[in-house]
């Protein structure tokens, strides 16, 4: 075969034989500079080459053993390696063979290098016939029968000159092992991986043991053909006693690993119709045949496997994937499917709720698409933490995922759950997720959504949930001076909860300062009532508030500050000089009255001062103190 078979092309002795050929002409030799001449028709000291008759002159000494030298060491070579980087044949001599080297074919060794032979080994088509008819005789075979694609020789070489140019885009030179005959196994194991099943066939009866020889990566050539998808080499090589159907690669991985991965059907159901083969195998990541053919979506060949009742349908491996989850994650449809209808248990709808949740939370939209066109899993259902898929998605900012669960018109929008009773739009506007805000109230078209949004905006005020507000204020049209049930305005919420910050938004909007609740009081007045200082000295700066407003008991601000105990308070009202330290509520009772019935006799000493000076004049002080 190529690189193996040397032949004289032309005497060409070099240093192996004096004089040198140079020439031929009419008959006659030209040897050297001596111009030797003899006559090509002398029938003495006659040596055959394959093509021609040569002759020699008597002037030659030692022709024969000249020649036995010449012959010993251009001898047919035996490929015994490769080299990956060289992309060179090793050969059972100091030489390399390069056969696809561009150009003069050449030889390699490793003193000289690169050098061209004008007598390199070029096997043409007679060569390669000489050869396979000579083991054919071997074996009693007519290398002329009819094949399937024709004369079995014919399409062997058809198929080989094909495999002489693709030989060299593979390792072809991939170590083997086991064997002596290492050109016929490479060859092989080629032909297998190509698909080039008459030359695959015609070694295979040759050389019936190159069944179980490997390449680098321990991979057989059942593997190769399975891996490939050729069905003709396989079924040749399935039905071998000595054929190991679950022989492993250097990954653990068997020929229907391969097959499966690939998506070969036939090959998959050739594989499994023999007793042998082991439907379950793992590989080195714990990945079995039917994960494989799940993760890339081949419907058909999980059902072949699930129907073995062989397998373990859902078994992790080694990165925490299973079939289902891996055929979900990739958007296969019709493999979660066969799946979940193939198993029919109850872990299977665990997991698809499981992968549901997942990839809402996380944001993988085409498994969300899966899952949904599976018509197999319950969109609403909810996880540990009460959430259902769509409150998981919009906690995290997924608006494609909340899009497409929205799309289905199935889901409760406005579900709470378990763990604080919120909603989806709640957590989407906490978070800030102003594109999901949208999606919910648009999405909603019900009167509700109007009150919903509003009970969201009362709750992130008393709460002090900043992002929240400001997601509302970017996403919708609401009015911030709405009042709730008990006729409070958000304003009323962040002041009551001293939510000094959102406050100081709110009243940057065009705020209602004299906005009541039901109770009669302002904003202000919350503010003084629970004792938040900060939130009372931004408000009385603003001088929009009234800080003598009365509820409807009749208390003010400095009554509220007084009973409290709250000086500073007390102070920061006496010194706006628009509070009236006596004035009464409607029981009759002044700030003194609630001070002093609270046992704050400092707050009494401190009103009772300043009802002995007028309004102007505790402004002063006020303004004095401070400065």
């Amino acid at each position: 075969m190529e690189g193996n078979q040397p032949y004289l092309a032309e005497v060409f002795f070099q240093t192996e034989m004096e004089p040198e050929i140079t020439d031929y002409k009419e008959g006659f030799y030209h040897l050297g500079s001596k111009e030797y001449r003899y006559d090509a028709s002398r029938l003495v000291d006659k040596y055959w080459t394959e093509e021609k008759e040569w002759h020699t002159h008597n002037t030659f000494k030692n022709l024969d053993k000249k020649v036995e030298k010449f012959k010993k060491k251009h001898k047919p070579l035996t490929v015994i390696g490769y080299d990956e980087g060289k992309k060179c044949y090793k050969l059972d001599t100091l030489e390399w063979y390069c056969p696809w080297e561009i150009g003069t074919k050449k030889f390699y060794t490793q003193d000289r290098g690169f050098y061209a032979v004008s007598v390199a080994p070029s096997p043409s088509d007679k060569d390669i016939v000489n050869f396979l008819e000579g083991m054919a005789a071997g074996l009693s075979l007519e290398p002329d029968a009819p094949n399937e694609d024709g004369p079995l020789i014919v399409e062997i070489l058809t198929e080989f000159d094909k495999f002489e140019k693709k030989h060299a885009q593979r390792d072809a030179g991939s170590e083997i092992t086991g064997t002596q005959d290492m050109e016929e196994f490479a060859l092989f194991l080629s032909s297998a991986a190509n698909g080039y099943k008459a030359f695959a066939k015609f070694l295979l009866i040759l050389k019936p043991q190159v069944c179980n020889t490997t390449d680098k990566d321990g991979r057989t050539p059942l593997s190769l053909a399975a891996g490939n998808g050729h069905e003709a080499i396989a079924l040749s090589l399935i039905g071998l006693a000595d054929v190991d159907p679950n022989a492993m690669d250097k990954q653990n991985r068997t020929p229907l690993s391969w097959a499966a991965e690939n998506g070969h059907v036939r090959l998959v159901k050739l594989l499994l119709d023999n007793p042998k083969v082991d439907p379950d195998s793992k590989d080195h990541l714990e990945q079995t045949p039917l994960l494989l053919a799940a993760k890339n979506g081949h419907a058909a060949i999980v059902k072949l496997l699930l129907d073995t009742g062989k397998i373990s349908w859902n078994t992790n491996d080694k990165l925490g994937g299973t079939p289902l989850r891996y055929a979900a994650e990739f958007g296969h449809n019709e493999t979660v499917k066969q799946l979940v209808e193939s198993c029919k248990c109850k872990d299977a709808h665990d997991t698809l709720l499981s992968l549901l949740w997942s990839a809402a939370a996380n944001g993988k939209v085409s498994t969300i698409r899966t899952l949904i066109g599976s018509n197999k899993v319950d969109i609403n259902a909810l996880d540990n933490s009460g959430r259902t898929a769509l409150a998981l998605a919009t906690t995290n900012g997924h608006p494609r995922v909340v899009e497409l669960l929205l799309e289905t018109g199935k889901v409760d929008w406005n579900a709470k759950d378990k763990m604080n009773g919120w909603t989806p739009l709640e957590y989407a506007a906490y978070d800030g997720q102003t594109e999901v805000v949208q999606q919910l109230i648009r999405s909603c078209k019900c009167n509700d959504a109007h009150n919903v949004v509003l009970s969201l905006l009362w709750s992130a005020a008393a709460n002090g949930y900043m992002s929240t507000i400001k997601t509302l204020l970017n996403s919708t049209e609401i009015d911030l001076n709405t009042r709730d049930k008990e006729g409070r305005t958000a304003l009323h919420w962040a002041a009551a909860g001293g939510r000094l910050a959102l406050v100081k938004l709110l009243t940057s909007t065009d705020f209602d300062q004299d906005a009541k609740d039901v109770y009669g009081a302002t904003a202000l007045l919350l503010a003084v009532n629970s004792g938040k200082y900060a939130v009372v000295k931004l408000l009385l700066d603003m001088h929009k508030f009234d800080p003598d407003s009365k509820d409807t008991s009749g208390r003010t601000s400095l009554s509220y500050a007084a009973g409290a105990g709250n000086a500073d308070i007390v102070r920061l009202l006496l010194e706006t000089g628009k509070t009236d330290p006596a004035a009464e509520d409607k029981e009759g009772r002044t700030p003194v009255y609630w001070a002093r019935t609270h046992g704050h006799e400092a707050i009494v000493k401190l009103l009772e001062g300043a009802t002995k000076i007028g309004p102007e004049q505790r402004h002063q002080v006020g303004e004095e103190e401070s400065s």
